[in-house]
């Protein structure tokens, strides 16, 4: 079992203690959690997901120097989380409309291309017209028709001719014509919105890369609960060995007349509260591993592998960052000047543009 020493955290001018039977009164009396939550956020991001070494405000001598990894596990079930992939979606949404905007502001060259080819065609033969003939043999009359063209044959096979001759003429003939169309003055219109999409697509950003941090936390603080409550049935188990111990002698000493009954019942008492405790951490142990495997789709090896990790990489020394050097509230003064160029764009829309 590892052996805690006495360690001083300080967190906003206070001094928590820690010693080796601190988790008698549950997790909230560890020193892990009583560190501010962006700690968290900046401890796991910075050690798990990318492993860096620098931390703001921190003393780097005393980092350890560590060559451990992430797990592709661990990596791909924070990236994988649906939240995480729908904040991605949401930047590859605002770059897609930033390159919009600036494609936009170029010239903008048109081509059209007409024409047509023929598959078929439907002339109407020339059946001519039928003329009535009386032909006399003798005292017979024979009364027939005849088939009489207007034009010679030979002028039908040239008109038809011409007409082949005009349709192969025609096919193959395309038109194209090609614009280009710039815009010379809009009064800045184009160049605000190109401004406010990019400031938008910085936010995005930022926004990803806080959900990355939650998650992140979300796991780091399941992982830490995992560990706590392996001691604390580890911790159990030994109390429990040693108060079996000692109710043996004490029954031993009854059973020879020496000792009393009530101190064999106090202490049968004290073993049967050990047991519910061990118990009681058993259930929210297994409760805390169907919340891994539900939410994260991790197994307990994972969530040790990343408590190990991050006990190697953490710095003695913790990072500290003002309210208005947060991440979000750099996030909120660049949507404040992103709305300053939409008014802006929205402004200069209703004047007159020209285009040349």
């Amino acid at each position: 079992m590892p052996k805690y020493n006495m360690q001083k955290y300080k967190v906003q001018d206070k001094v928590i203690r820690r010693s080796g039977n601190s988790f008698s009164n549950g997790h909230l009396k560890l020193p892990l959690y009583a560190y501010a939550k962006h700690t968290f956020i900046v401890a796991a991001l910075s050690c798990l997901v990318h492993g860096g070494s620098a931390w703001a405000q921190t003393d780097e001598a005393s980092t350890p120097k560590v060559t451990g990894v992430l797990s592709e596990s661990v990596r791909l079930a924070l990236f994988n989380h649906p939240e995480v992939s729908e904040a991605n979606a949401r930047v590859c949404q605002a770059i897609h409309r930033l390159g919009l905007g600036r494609a936009l502001r170029r010239p903008q060259v048109n081509l059209t291309v007409s024409g047509g080819q023929q598959l078929f065609d439907r002339i109407r033969e020339d059946k001519g017209r039928q003329v009535p003939t009386t032909v006399k043999f003798g005292n017979q009359t024979i009364r027939s028709s005849k088939t009489v063209y207007d034009r010679s044959e030979k002028d039908r096979l040239a008109g038809a001719k011409h007409r082949q001759y005009k349709r192969h003429e025609k096919e193959g003939v395309y038109d194209a014509t090609v614009s280009l169309r710039y815009n010379l003055i809009d009064w800045g219109s184009s160049k605000s919105d190109i401004e406010a999409k990019r400031l938008q697509h910085k936010v995005s950003q930022i926004d990803a890369k806080g959900t990355l941090s939650e998650r992140s936390f979300q796991l780091l603080t399941i992982s830490i609960r995992l560990a706590m409550y392996d001691d604390l049935l580890a911790e159990h188990k030994l109390a429990q060995a040693q108060v079996a111990k000692q109710i043996a002698s004490v029954q031993a000493r009854v059973e020879s007349g020496v000792g009393r009954l009530s101190d064999l019942r106090a202490a049968k008492l004290i073993g049967l509260d050990l047991e519910i405790a061990a118990s009681r951490l058993q259930s929210q142990r297994e409760q805390v591993i169907e919340s891994l495997d539900i939410d994260l789709g991790l197994s307990p090896s994972d969530a040790k592998h990343l408590f190990t990790t991050y006990r190697e990489r953490r710095p003695w020394s913790l990072a500290t960052v003002e309210a208005t050097q947060t991440e979000k509230a750099h996030a909120l003064r660049l949507q404040i000047e992103a709305v300053d160029f939409e008014q802006r764009q929205i402004k200069t829309s209703k004047y007159m543009r020209i285009d040349g």
